[in-house]
């Protein structure tokens, strides 16, 4: 049994790699319900995307599916250019501080895993880092503004720089999380930003 997580959608697939099906039913559960009418979804070339550009929530929701031609996905995807390695950046600082600072806590157990990419992805959601997308434009030229940012790895595991930068924060942040006793309450907690 996987533990209720808010920001993720946990599935499985018998051979353990992402299918055709996986990909439709993510975008039918997931995608299509929380994107506006009339939205754009750039991908990549796998060709199990395909099949979901064919679905009838597609049309309905009047979604554009651009793919990108393959061999190019790292040249003009715009959170290939930057977002991506934030939260590998920000999984792997919080797994650190974690094994720091609650040895109890055993990071590989499927559950304290999912807890924790929920979390992240919970982070990642704060209005703070929306600069994070906004970045890929920006290297892509498709805008002139170099949007201005801390990382999240950055802003929230230095309690000087959440502190003073953050203040919305009314509860815990990060670094706040790693150095108390809530390790295990992964889950219950909102934005932190």
């Amino acid at each position: 049994m996987v533990a209720p997580l808010t920001d993720l959608h946990v599935t499985h697939a018998h051979s353990g790699i992402m299918s055709s099906r996986l990909a439709e039913r993510w975008m039918e559960k997931c995608l299509l319900p929380s994107i506006p009418y009339r939205s754009v979804l750039l991908l990549d070339s796998w060709c199990g995307f395909n099949s979901m550009k064919l679905l009838r929530p597609v049309t309905r929701k009047k979604l554009e599916v651009v793919t990108f031609p393959l061999r190019t996905t790292g040249q003009l995807q715009p959170l290939d250019l930057f977002f991506n390695r934030q939260p590998k950046c920000f999984l792997r600082k919080l797994q650190d501080e974690i094994r720091l600072k609650h040895s109890d806590f055993t990071i590989s157990i499927r559950n304290n895993l999912l807890k924790i990419a929920n979390f992240t992805q919970n982070q990642f959601q704060a209005p703070r880092f929306a600069p994070l997308i906004q970045r890929g434009f920006y290297e892509l030229e498709i805008v002139t503004t170099k949007p201005t940012l801390d990382t999240p790895a950055e802003f929230c595991f230095n309690p000087t720089v959440g502190k003073d930068k953050c203040e919305a924060c009314t509860i815990l942040n990060v670094y706040s999380i790693t150095s108390s006793k809530t390790i295990n309450k992964l889950t219950t907690i909102p934005y932190l930003f």
